[in-house]
């Protein structure tokens, strides 16, 4: 309960956030963080100064006044469209993660456990990010999360995500595979439109609402390709499967 409460209080901070931030630190790799206070314990990082090129790391505590703050999240524009940006290493400490839009630099990205949401747009046109890893406590990835990250070869999706925003693999057309843990249940409008290059959707045997027959995704019952799955992911791939199933009245999409 009061992680939730924590978790709800950040998202309301970003949502109001301000031009203004609260101080500034140095990270570790050099670079100016700005950093606005949401608790008397806690912060998230605001934006950086100037441009940002390589490296950069997120500290899991920064000081300000003789107090230490936990840094839990970032905010929805911290690093937008620092294309110089080569990599970023996350802190532990991370509840709730966006900013990074743009960052077309950006190759690759391991996503903390400790993040439980990862925000509308989080990694938008990040066009050269191939390769992802998402902790095991993320259970939403809103809207447009990973829109044009036209690199991606593959996801994993752990068990403990449920929620998968409209757009959130919009265009992402080197996508192969994907594979869904035990709890995804919502699938938003869109999610997967535009991934023309998608083989293959497994799923966990332990998920209680979709499965994978032969790479292909069906409801629970296995009696048809789910009808809003097909309008979601791009048609050509329900084509290509209800033929490789033999039926294409099974593919309502069509």
């Amino acid at each position: 309960m009061k992680k939730l409460v924590l978790t709800l209080a950040i998202l309301a901070g970003f949502a109001l956030q301000a031009l203004a931030y609260d101080f500034e630190s140095v990270a570790p790799t050099g670079q100016t963080l700005c950093y606005s206070i949401i608790s008397d314990s806690t912060v998230y990082v605001d934006m950086v100064y100037y441009g940002v090129e390589g490296a950069v790391e997120i500290p899991e505590t920064v000081s300000y006044n003789g107090v230490d703050y936990q840094v839990v999240g970032i905010g929805t524009n911290a690093f937008a469209n620092q294309s110089g940006m080569t990599s970023v290493i996350l802190p532990n400490s991370l509840l709730y993660l966006a900013g990074f839009r743009g960052c077309s630099g950006l190759t690759s990205i391991v996503i903390p456990n400790s993040v439980i949401y990862i925000d509308d747009g989080t990694f938008e046109y990040c066009s050269a990010l191939s390769s992802v890893s998402i902790g095991n406590s993320v259970t939403h990835i809103y809207g447009g999360a990973f829109y044009g990250c036209t690199a991606l070869t593959s996801i994993v999706l752990p068990d403990a995500v449920s929620f998968i925003g409209d757009d959130a693999f919009y265009n992402c057309s080197s996508l192969t595979y994907v594979f869904f843990g035990a709890s995804v249940e919502t699938i938003g409008t869109y999610a997967f439109i535009g991934c023309g290059a998608l083989e293959t959707i497994e799923v966990s045997e332990n998920n209680p609402f979709y499965k994978s027959i032969d790479g292909v995704l069906f409801d629970h019952n296995e009696n048809m390709l789910h009808w809003r799955q097909c309008v979601y992911l791009q048609h050509s791939y329900c084509l290509r499967y209800a033929w490789r199933i033999g039926n294409l009245h099974r593919c309502l999409c069509i």
